[in-house]
């Protein structure tokens, strides 16, 4: 642990120091206002790549306060150069009312994410299979339409289809890993164009 930061030894070692320095400055500017930090995806997953990733996380506050974003955008550009990505701001409520809303969202961060500081928020999440459910149908739906938009749009053009294949895995991934038990069949995708 480093200056009272949990988790921070999970971090791969490269990412450590600029991880500390954030929620140290986030610390600083939220005060007491600040419940909660923590890191999800894959800083969180051990998977973290520091050419295709940035560090995601969720800034957890007693109350949005707008000269408190203001103050975390003034500091953007230096983090977004660390590779950390600006936090999802959320208060408990937030969270809370959710849960319906964003519950693949939810369940990602919940799956695996790393608390630096505060209450974890994210580590007892009662999530409703049907909210779940629909959400995965949804992705999954816009996900097959997109593909076909876009194979349309690539008229053949294999560079823009190995992008559109790159997107459709990063998207089904996240669906996936919701794992949408009852989710109804989408059909057999043989042909994306039917």
């Amino acid at each position: 642990m480093s200056a009272g930061f949990e988790g921070l030894d999970r971090v791969i070692e490269s990412m450590r120091q600029p991880i500390q320095q954030y929620a140290e400055e986030v610390r600083t500017l939220a005060g007491d206002n600040a419940l909660a930090l923590t890191l999800f995806g894959s800083i969180a997953a051990g998977s973290f790549d520091m050419k295709r990733h940035t560090a995601r996380n969720v800034l957890v506050l007693q109350s949005v306060d707008l000269e408190l974003l203001r103050g975390l955008a003034k500091h953007g550009s230096k983090h977004g150069k660390a590779r950390i990505a600006a936090p999802l701001i959320m208060t408990p409520g937030y969270v809370t009312a959710s849960l319906d809303t964003f519950p693949l969202e939810l369940i990602e961060i919940h799956q695996c994410h790393i608390s630096l500081f505060g209450h974890d928020y994210f580590a007892t999440l009662a999530l409703n299979d049907a909210h779940v459910r629909l959400q995965c149908e949804r992705e999954l739906k816009t996900i097959l339409i997109g593909m076909r938009q876009g194979l349309l749009a690539a008229a053949g053009r294999e560079k823009l289809i190995a992008a559109i294949d790159a997107d459709v895995a990063e998207s089904l991934g996240r669906t996936k890993r919701a794992r949408c038990i009852g989710a109804p069949r989408m059909g057999r995708v043989s042909n994306p164009l039917r």
